[in-house]
């Protein structure tokens, strides 16, 4: 088992697994209708939970994979998460991907150098599903202790989940970005009006705020 292993054989089985599930087994074909069949229970004879509200040609061999690392999200080694994250966005299903979306976040409790890899990641996944970072909006609002870099990744999540949000998310947001307009540090002035223009240019509603 995968959780039985320590965190750097871990991280080199990710590796390796999501390489090979990448070169070996196609990608998920799914369906929005609810599942007839629920023969697909995970391999510990339990349902996949968040992956079994869905049709699934998924290959087996693969859901194999999904659910032995499932746990590995809650791993206590940030790139454990990560990596388990990754190989979810590479080979898995959209609902697979949701389950990560939560430990990811969860890293921004974390040092400044983790918060950042965690940003790149959360990034790079909300591309792909920016609503399910909605509700996880106000962790990314910045703080007067973020660094550079991780002012400039929370910034681009908020632009990112912007036009997906609901109009009390959206309010908040753009106080977010109106107070940091307002500011004396010049490069987050800069980027903050940038990033309400990028809001107005989403969602042309908001455009006579912004």
């Amino acid at each position: 088992k995968s959780v039985d292993m320590d965190e750097w054989s871990q991280l080199a089985m990710l590796r390796l697994m999501t390489y090979y599930a990448r070169k070996c087994f196609p990608r998920s074909q799914l369906s929005d209708k609810p599942r007839q069949d629920t023969s697909a229970d995970d391999f510990y004879g339990e349902s996949t939970g968040a992956a079994s509200g869905h049709g699934s040609s998924t290959n087996p061999d693969l859901l194999l994979l999904l659910n032995a690392i499932r746990p590995l999200l809650q791993s206590r080694n940030s790139a454990v998460v990560v990596a388990v994250a990754r190989c979810y966005v590479t080979v898995g299903t959209p609902e697979y991907v949701k389950l990560a979306v939560g430990p990811l976040v969860a890293l921004l409790r974390g040092a400044q150098d983790i918060q950042q890899i965690a940003l790149y990641n959360i990034v790079s996944v909300s591309l792909l599903r920016p609503t399910d970072f909605v509700t996880y909006a106000s962790h990314f609002l910045v703080k007067s202790t973020d660094t550079a870099p991780v002012w400039e990744l929370k910034l681009e999540v908020l632009t990112i989940i912007f036009p997906h949000s609901p109009v009390h998310v959206k309010s908040l947001i753009l106080k977010e970005l109106e107070h940091f307009s307002q500011g004396s540090n010049k490069a987050l002035v800069r980027e903050a009006v940038r990033a309400i223009g990028r809001c107005a240019q989403s969602d042309a509603t908001t455009a006579p705020r912004c």
